[in-house]
């Protein structure tokens, strides 16, 4: 698929030359290519990313800011709201140093081959986002194969879980400025760094909010989601093309329906936007998107907040909490740290957020509030569920057949259902979810939640 080159005048509407002929060979390529996989989860995520492209349109300037890098910092310094992406073109002659084969050399050379990711993996149905976890020697060895090998053995994965400490600063330049600063007065603050928690459910300590890497292979798609924990995020493309659809001005009912049907969503109105090597694109918090890749490729990003729509993150926690499966991405023990750092700022320097401030400091108080009930609650729930099974009567090592709550937690590494689950009937499935995996992930989450009071 070759994208248009040729330039756009300043008083065309669209942002991108129009794409519809693209559009239709990329519907016939996946239709065909999750016809010869018959992997049952990657069929569901083409039908459903085909329904979004099939009712988007290309994105236009009433609906996505486009502006040059050096703008962006002007924009955010006097801008009333961010509700609407921003896109920064990049130079279609720059060459990128942020490449798929210089990122396998780093690792390999620093030494951190064996370091575990999570992966998006349409092979594994454990979880409605498919989430596997591999080594970074297990990814390098998959990029290494050619699109037949890889839909041979239905490999298409998407690698969301790459921490960017030292392997390429490329922060825009519109986000250098004290305003868009406000995560790293979070950190000072803190006495820290803005990363995750040690104890986050995934044992993902690594993963830094403000910077980080997506890995993706050709065909791989990401279906609707939301970033989470109610940050802005900004994601640069360094290799190969991606394809992403944002579903933009949601009415209060598609918020609704997008709640209670996640990934599976499908209405509302949804624009579309290629990035190339160099392109740039600033998203609100809560900005409902999905993305297809159509090339092996490394994009850049990061999340940022901005200290005068606080608000608008905070309406995004409070949504994910009572919506966990609108994000692929959420950590509420990040999100409870953070909301008591606000708080506290704002009592310490009264008024930091001009007339704003008592209302921030309010929703800052039933935000932690809220935090604390829901997952004190599934606290006590696990504790009743454990103390509801048998116990462990396997000689060595759990085998999983023996109904007791180990192995029914060990569905989360292996339950694909009906009779293989090695859960036993105690290990209902609900809506394609494993309920022991979900179960084992609220324990550990309500753990680490309780561990850092």
């Amino acid at each position: 698929m070759e994208y248009p080159g040729q330039e756009l005048s300043q008083e065309s509407a669209l942002v991108q030359p129009d794409d519809k002929q693209d559009v239709s060979n990329l519907v016939r390529v996946l239709k065909e290519l999750s016809s010869d996989l018959k992997l049952e989860r990657y069929t569901t995520s083409v039908e459903r990313f085909i329904r979004l492209l099939e009712i988007s349109e290309p994105a236009d300037r009433s609906n996505v800011h486009i502006l040059h890098e050096d703008k962006v910092a002007d924009y955010f310094g006097r801008c009333a709201e961010f509700s609407k992406p921003i896109f920064t073109p990049g130079n279609g002659g720059e060459k990128s140093s942020i490449t798929i084969q210089r990122l396998f050399e780093f690792f390999k050379n620093a030494g951190l081959s064996h370091t575990e990711v999570d992966v998006q993996d349409p092979s594994n149905p454990e979880t409605e986002y498919n989430y596997s976890r591999k080594t970074m020697a297990q990814v390098r060895e998959a990029f290494g194969l050619d699109l037949l090998q890889r839909t041979s053995q239905g490999i298409l994965w998407n690698i969301l879980d790459l921490a960017n400490h030292t392997f390429e600063n490329v922060t825009p330049a519109g986000l250098t400025t004290d305003a868009t600063q406000f995560l790293k007065h979070i950190k000072v603050f803190r006495g820290g760094t803005a990363h995750r928690d040690e104890q986050d459910l995934n044992q993902r300590s690594w993963k830094c909010l403000e910077s980080w890497l997506l890995l993706s292979m050709q065909h791989s798609i990401s279906l609707p989601h939301q970033d989470g924990s109610g940050l802005c995020t900004w994601v640069k493309s360094g290799q190969g093309r991606k394809l992403w659809l944002i579903c933009y001005s949601m009415t209060d009912d598609e918020k609704e329906e997008y709640g209670r049907q996640g990934p599976s969503f499908c209405g509302g109105r949804w624009l579309r936007l290629w990035l190339h090597p160099g392109d740039t694109l600033f998203m609100p918090s809560s900005t409902v998107h999905a993305v297809y890749t159509d090339l092996d490729g490394i994009c850049v990003g990061g999340h940022f907040l901005l200290p005068r729509f606080l608000l608008d993150c905070l309406a995004a926690i409070w949504f994910e909490i009572h919506n966990d499966i609108v994000t692929n991405d959420h950590d509420p023990g990040w999100i409870r740290k953070s909301l008591h750092d606000i708080r506290r700022m704002i009592e310490i320097d009264n008024g930091c957020f001009g007339e704003e401030s008592p209302r921030i400091v309010q929703r800052c108080q039933v935000g932690i509030s809220l935090v604390y009930l829901v997952y004190y609650i599934n606290f006590l729930q696990l504790i009743l569920y454990r103390m509801d099974t048998p116990a462990c009567n396997c000689k060595s090592s759990c085998t999983g057949r023996c109904g007791c709550s180990k192995s029914k937690l060990k569905c989360m590494r292996s339950c694909h259902g009906g009779t293989r689950c090695p859960g036993g009937a105690g290990a209902k499935r609900d809506g394609g979810n494993c309920l022991a995996n979900e179960r084992a992930k609220k324990l550990r989450t309500a753990s680490a939640i309780l561990a850092t009071r």
